[in-house]
């Protein structure tokens, strides 16, 4: 988590936007917020990807769209975007319901064997709605997930009042509020444990490899690891 050194939701949204394809799910295209991530996107000539939950499509046309999408430029980075909370109602689950689809949607696109190039990070605002879901799938994917706030971790509601509270902010995330390091180390240890034959005959032990995946990250590892099978 971090929070944005200036006021309103301009710069905050601008620098998410920078990530190389924006994911942007709604119901609403026409709203404020909406309007400000699709100009921040196109403006820096990075990728913007709508996706309307309206829309009665099948999971797999939406997965092949966005991993055509994000082919087209290599994405690396993604931003997560969308509707609020408010934008969607005050049914039961509504935020859980858009945590479960946010999650089922990227978990197929960042696995498809379709995808050339490796997602490496997902980012986004924070914001109820599609900006929590997103935050809560990329950490839940493993992958390396930033939440810039803006100032004063401002976040509006289901009655469409803005709060400003780090703690209310943070508390929303849950078990996910969790140093990403947690992730990480289960990643190594699955690479450890597939590879420990291998390593093992090449001088490392399971210490020196956590050392090594904890300074350098999990590309390094990977391209170490095919070096030693080559």
């Amino acid at each position: 988590f971090e929070e944005e050194q200036t006021s309103g939701y301009a710069n905050r949204t601008k620098k998410n936007a920078s990530a190389d394809a924006t994911i942007a799910f709604a119901i609403d295209f026409n709203t404020a917020g909406e309007k400000l991530t699709k100009n921040s996107v196109l403006g820096q000539n990075k990728k913007y990807i709508p996706i309307n939950i309206n829309d009665e499509v099948e999971t797999d046309e939406i997965v092949n769209n966005i991993v055509n999408e994000l082919n087209s430029v290599n994405a690396k980075t993604l931003n997560i975007a969308g509707n609020g909370i408010y934008t969607f109602g005050k049914g039961e689950n509504v935020q859980k319901n858009l945590d479960d689809y946010v999650y089922k949607i990227l978990k197929q696109v960042v696995e498809s064997p379709s995808l050339n190039t490796k997602i490496e990070s997902i980012r986004s605002g924070g914001q109820t709605g599609i900006d929590e879901a997103g935050t809560k799938a990329g950490i839940k994917l493993g992958l390396k997930t930033l939440t810039l706030a803006p100032k004063g971790w401002i976040f509006r509601n289901v009655d469409n009042k803005d709060i400003s509270n780090e703690q209310q902010f943070k508390a929303r995330f849950g078990e996910f509020n969790k140093p990403q390091q947690l992730s990480l180390f289960d990643n190594s240890q699955e690479l450890w444990n597939e590879n420990k034959d291998l390593l093992e005959s090449n001088g490392m032990n399971e210490e020196s490899f956590n050392q090594m995946y904890n300074e350098f990250g999990e590309d390094f590892i990977r391209d170490y690891i095919k070096k030693c099978k080559s």
